[in-house]
Parts: C-alpha cells; sequence; structure tokens
C-alpha cells in the first residue's frame, strides 16, 4: 500500500516506520526540525517491542508533490485538523482513505465535513509513543492496536485490506463493530484524565492516591458517561467504574499529553477534550459540571505561551 503519514509525531512516526519496515510505500508529512531530521538522517524508534532505525526514509512538508495514495494517516493535533484536512487534498485518489487517530470524538465527522464523508474512515489508536528529539521516537507501551471502521459502520475493501497491512507489521488493526462507542470509551479515559490532570498538576498516581481527588476524577467520567448516552451511544451500565479501573492499571507516573503541552507552553486540545463535553453536554441538556470548570481554567492557557 502507499501511505502517507500526515504529522510525524510519536504516535503517527512509530506507525509509519512499523509500515515501511513491513515493505509499504510510505511518506511522512512533517515540518520543522522533525522534518529535517527525517530527511538527513530518517527515522530512529526505540521500542518495547523491538528497536527499528531506518536511515533513509520519504518525508516532505509538501503534500502536492506526493501524488496520491491509498491510506492518509492523521495524527496532527485536534487544532490543526480543518488546515490539515484542506492541505492533504492532494493526497487523495479515488479510493484513498483519511484515517484521523487523534483523541477526541469528532474528528472524522469534522474530517467528512471538508474531504466528504466517502473519503473518511473513523478510527482510535491504542498506544503509549512520544517524540524525544527529531527523528527520534520512543514506545513506551507493549502494544499498538488501531480500531476503525467506514462512517456508516459497513464492511469494505478498503479497510480490510489496511487491518491486514497493519497486522503484517505488528500493528494490532481491527475492525470495530461499534467504532462511535469505541471512541467514546476512549474519550471517556482521556478527557477527565487530561481535565483533572492538568488542573491538579499531577500525575495519576497522586490523583487516585487522594481521595477528593479521586472523586473528582470520577464525577468527571461520569459526565462523559452521561453525554456519550444522551447522543445516543450505547455504553455498559458499569462503564465509570470500568473506566476508572482501567486507569488504575497505568502506571503512577502517568500523564497525560496535554499537560505536557500545557508545561512546555504548547497550545492546548482544550476544545477537542473538556470543551467538547461542555458544548454537546448544553446541546443534550446534561450538566457537566467537573468539565466546564477545567474549560473555563484551562482557556487560560489554550493558545500556549506565545499567544
Amino acid at each position: 500500500m502507499r501511505i502517507a503519514i500526515y504529522g510525524a509525531g510519536g504516535v503517527g512516526a512509530y506507525i509509519g516506520g512499523r509500515l515501511q519496515a513491513g515493505g509499504h510505500d510510505v511518506v511522512f508529512i512533517a515540518r520543522g526540525r522533525n522534518l529535517v531530521a527525517l530527511q538527513t538522517s530518517g527515522l530512529c524508534i526505540k521500542s518495547v517491542q523491538g528497536d527499528l532505525i531506518l536511515p533513509v526514509v520519504a518525508a516532505t512538508d509538501d503534500p502536492i508533490g506526493v501524488g496520491p495514495v491509498d491510506v492518509v494517516l492523521l495524527g496532527v493535533k485536534l487544532y490543526d485538523l480543518e488546515r490539515a484536512a484542506n492541505a492533504l487534498q492532494p493526497l487523495l485518489g479515488r479510493h484513498a482513505m483519511v484515517l484521523p487517530v487523534q483523541n477526541g470524538v469528532d474528528a472524522a465527522d469534522r474530517l467528512a465535513a471538508v474531504l466528504g464523508s466517502s473519503a473518511v474512515v473513523m478510527g482510535a489508536a491504542y498506544i503509549v509513543s512520544l517524540l524525544t528529539g527529531p527523528g527520534q521516537v520512543k514506545h513506551r507501551s507493549p502494544f499498538c492496536k488501531i480500531v476503525f471502521a467506514e462512517l456508516d459502520g459497513k464492511p469494505s475493501q478498503r479497510t480490510a485490506d489496511l487491518a491486514a497491512a497493519l497486522n503484517a507489521c505488528g500493528i494490532q488493526g481491527s475492525i470495530s463493530a461499534d467504532i462511535r462507542a469505541d471512541l467514546w470509551r476512549k474519550f471517556m479515559i482521556l478527557a477527565p484524565f487530561a481535565a483533572v490532570a492538568c488542573l491538579a498538576r499531577a500525575t495519576l498516581g497522586q490523583i487516585l492516591a487522594n481521595p477528593m481527588a479521586h472523586a473528582l476524577l470520577s464525577d468527571a467520567v461520569a459526565e462523559v458517561a452521561a453525554v456519550a448516552r444522551a447522543r445516543g451511544i450505547e455504553l455498559p451500565d458499569d462503564i465509570v467504574s470500568t473506566s476508572l479501573l482501567a486507569m488504575n492499571a497505568f502506571p503512577p507516573a502517568s500523564r497525560p499529553s496535554m499537560q505536557g503541552d500545557l508545561d512546555a507552553g504548547r497550545p492546548l486540545e482544550l476544545e477537542s477534550l473538556s470543551g467538547a463535553v461542555v458544548r454537546f453536554g448544553r446541546s443534550a441538556g446534561v450538566p457537566t459540571p467537573v468539565h466546564d470548570v477545567a474549560y473555563r481554567v484551562l482557556s487560560l492557557y489554550a493558545a500556549g505561551a506565545q499567544a
């Protein structure tokens, strides 16, 4: 397959590297120092699943020169989504698909508004991977899983081909029977964790060890569950407790990516995390007091230190 990785951060670069090592034609769309490193030194991945060094990779900041591909794996920050959607259009062949692997729940719908629904599939990535320097990736989790499906939920040859390609390269790729529910299950952990950790400037272990902070996290999870159900997402009755149990299994030093952005003075994905919970809650008549406070307080830093 011919695959473009649009946004060669920790997740995109790891997946793209594994796909290239598996024999696929991969091009990385990157910028800045990361682009220069990819063009001059290639890609170095340090992983618990085995290191990978690719001395030569194809990398550019100009999608126009790449030509049509089969898949665009989109890993840019959510606040850059519409800009990226417009810029990546030269990559799209007749049957190409754009697979977003960001953290929120509405990326595919936002992309479809720009690119058309036929060009977009819905997906969620489960991986802990980050850039430690230009062209340098640290993959920390013993897993890398991507679940995805067509927007209408129907099976297709292109999603089957992608799942086969991913699995052959050591990435667990599967077609979801209910991708929207899968996205909300992930969101139910991510958005509350990001909200509480950023407000408290604390690790997951510190939050879980403090009864009041733990209760705040639980309330934040319950708000997301209530919003999801109000939007017609089918969830098990015990989704709040099972989400908290899942977080208990994470390393105590875990921090959400938004907390790293906050500490570094970078822009935040706030609008697509707590901001989305608040907006969806208001439209459905569901109160979201924890996320409302997080959204209001963290809006002070949402644009980053350069604003």
